[in-house]
């Protein structure tokens, strides 16, 4: 099965994966941590499929030393089928709700996880082989009950009860056929499994907690300087705008109010019967329009050139 992501809650997968970023198109490379939790995801499910296989392919060569029965062979290897599918269906059907935004429930987590486990001890009580599968799915009992456990003494409690309780199956599976006893390193290699998984997972779920509050704080990182760039681009504004003013004011309010003035001057030239001061003040009103009409041309231009279009 493919490594299982999430979001808000994983159930069906292994471990929990970190959540996508809310711009996935835009969002930067994994981090470090994340990408160290999707390799542990994708390991711990690799690890499942090859004990699996193995330890169908040893009891189907003990049967097939022993002569067993055709139907032994086939429930044994419809069993195993089995596992590996409702294994791998619960991942799949948690990508696809998490491609959904939907989130797994605590019921069915806890119904496939029985389901898993149940298969399992099948399997083991069938070939002690199987026993080794115990070690991945350490990890996914512990996760699962993690992720559903009400309150956090439950999730301490029950997660390394249910893994003590794999590891005596585990026990019990290798000694099963053993007619000289159990040994102890029979005994002591599951509970020491059993003891890092325990250990592991709760270093996992910190790795994993650390990598979401990473997320968290990169994401308020770019929303700050989203919210910084857009202050600046309005203080930009408001300054352009003033500077505008300030220009307008000195340029071409002046030019107009003298325009202005000198036509008044040159009507009253006029009505003087002064036609020689007339001329000469509108040829002033027509070289003081002139300038004008220069420098408002600028103004348009610099508006074009500096995208001051959109003040």
């Amino acid at each position: 099965a493919g490594p299982c992501r999430v979001r808000g809650r994983s159930y069906a997968g292994a471990m929990p994966a970190t959540r996508p970023s809310a711009d996935t198109a835009g969002a930067p490379a994994q981090t470090g941590a994340a990408a160290v939790l999707a390799g542990l995801r994708v390991a711990l499910h690799v690890a499942f499929a090859v004990l699996l296989a193995v330890g169908l392919g040893r009891a189907l060569a003990d049967l097939s030393r022993t002569g067993a029965p055709a139907p032994a062979v086939l429930a044994l290897t419809g069993c195993t089928a089995l596992l590996a599918g409702v294994y791998l269906a619960g991942t799949l059907v948690e990508r696809r709700r998490w491609g959904r935004g939907e989130d797994v429930g605590r019921g069915p987590a806890l119904l496939w996880l029985a389901l898993v486990l149940a298969l399992w001890g099948l399997l083991v009580a069938q070939h002690r082989d199987f026993a080794w599968v115990a070690f991945p799915l350490f990890f996914v009992a512990l996760h699962v009950v993690a992720r559903t456990a009400r309150t956090a003494t439950a999730r301490r409690i029950a997660g390394p009860v249910l893994v003590a309780a794999m590891a005596a199956v585990v026990v019990a599976g290798m000694a099963a056929g053993v007619d000289e006893g159990v040994r102890p390193a029979a005994v002591i290699g599951p509970l020491v499994g059993a003891a890092v998984a325990v250990v592991l997972s709760g270093a996992y779920r910190a790795l994993h907690q650390e990598s979401e509050r990473q997320r968290d704080v990169a994401e308020q990182l770019r929303a700050a300087q989203a919210e910084l760039a857009r202050t600046q681009h309005r203080a930009g504004v408001g300054e352009e705008r003033e500077r505008l003013a300030r220009e307008i004011h000195d340029t071409l309010t002046q030019g107009l109010a003298s325009i202005v003035l000198v036509s008044r001057a040159a009507q009253d030239a006029l009505d003087a019967q002064d036609p020689a001061l007339a001329r000469t003040r509108m040829e002033t009103v027509r070289t003081t329009a002139a300038e004008n009409l220069d420098e408002s041309r600028r103004f348009v231009r610099d508006l074009r050139a500096t995208g001051g279009a959109s003040l």
